[in-house]
């Protein structure tokens, strides 16, 4: 899928150069460790890293439902299990 960027996209290098170690891996530096990126490929070979949220697998109902998001003193409430 095609990613297009906002108009006026400004882009700072940060690095003058930085070279892929034996297994393809590269160095970001402390501001980045342990944030997950979405990896996208130009066809000139530019590689854009876009910074994105994972959630957890069973929480994904959350997203899905198109409720009202409840909360209550008893905490979230799940809806009912399809049979």
């Amino acid at each position: 899928m095609p990613i297009v960027l906002e108009p006026n996209a400004v882009f700072e290098d940060i690095k003058d150069a930085i070279k892929a170690d034996e297994k393809g891996r590269v160095l970001l530096g402390r501001d980045f460790a342990g944030k997950n990126y979405r990896v996208a490929m130009s066809a000139n070979g530019e590689i854009l890293l876009t910074p994105i949220v994972a959630i957890p697998e069973r929480d994904l109902w959350l997203i899905r439902t198109r409720k009202p998001w409840r909360c209550s003193s008893k905490g979230w409430r799940k809806p009912p299990q399809a049979t």
